[in-house]
């Protein structure tokens, strides 16, 4: 028959160790939210920090995400935001652009307008014109988008913007940063 003392300091030990394996529950759980976290941001994620302003919805100075993965559930549109990366000289450099055609596309400027495959892409709501005496016609590969700033003013070669598929870091998907400017991307 247990002691009087006994049964007091077997209570006492049950309710520690119930506090621990709770203690302890908590912990597994922070760490599993933080691990999941890190493995969206870093790994499903690429974070980029806007360097200079090529689209409208973006400012130089922006932490954005872009999707590493989504490309292989559904395949990119027009319009669409992404994170690629151009050489300049030997150096790749990151960039953010949007899609004005897709593979196997023939692209035409004329006039300071974009035609594709004869019809005129109507960019009203975000892009501007290109500068009148640029006129070229090319066709995009099976593998290859061209990827254009909404600012077009700086253009001198429109064959600069093709991007194949291999520089495609990812869709932008979330603004972080400023946190007044938080937003999810289509």
């Amino acid at each position: 028959m247990p002691q009087p003392n006994e049964q007091f300091t077997n209570k006492r030990l049950d309710k520690s160790s119930s506090f621990r394996r709770r203690i302890l529950r908590a912990v597994i759980v922070v760490i599993g939210v933080i691990l999941l976290l890190l493995l969206i941001a870093f790994v499903l994620m690429k974070p980029f920090t806007v360097s200079e302003k090529t689209v409208s919805e973006l400012e130089k100075g922006e932490l954005i995400f872009a999707d590493r993965i989504g490309r292989m559930f559904a395949d990119y549109e027009r319009g669409d935001l992404l994170v690629y990366e151009a050489y300049e000289a030997d150096r790749a450099i990151k960039c953010a652009g949007r899609i004005a055609a897709l593979p196997g596309e023939r692209v035409s400027v004329t006039g300071g307008r974009i035609y594709i495959d004869g019809i005129l892409l109507d960019e009203s709501g975000y892009a501007s014109f290109f500068p009148s005496d640029i006129e070229c016609e090319l066709r995009l590969g099976e593998k290859e988008l061209l990827l254009l700033p909404d600012s077009r003013e700086e253009i001198y070669s429109v064959a600069d913007y093709v991007c194949g598929y291999s520089d495609i870091i990812g869709e932008i998907r979330f603004r972080v940063y400023p946190v007044n400017r938080l937003e999810v991307f289509k």
